[in-house]
């Protein structure tokens, strides 16, 4: 059975999305709210409105948040 992860992943590859890494495990147990994060860097401030697309669309209750 695949993981809570790879299913996110799935649903947003069947929308177009192109997944930059495989899934994988949430570095600790008792997580309780997905985070949609985003990479700095000269595209920041699309890479974070294309967050919170994909957060309020797609995650809702979840955070966005810039990885690193």
């Amino acid at each position: 059975m695949q993981g809570l992860a790879a299913l996110a992943q799935d649903v947003l590859i069947s929308e177009g999305y192109v997944a930059p890494t495989d899934p994988g495990n949430a570095p600790q147990t008792g997580v309780e709210v997905t985070t949609v994060y985003y990479r700095p860097g000269d595209d920041a401030a699309q890479n974070a409105a294309d967050a919170t697309y994909i957060s309020e669309t797609f995650f809702e209750g979840s955070k966005v948040d810039k990885l690193g």
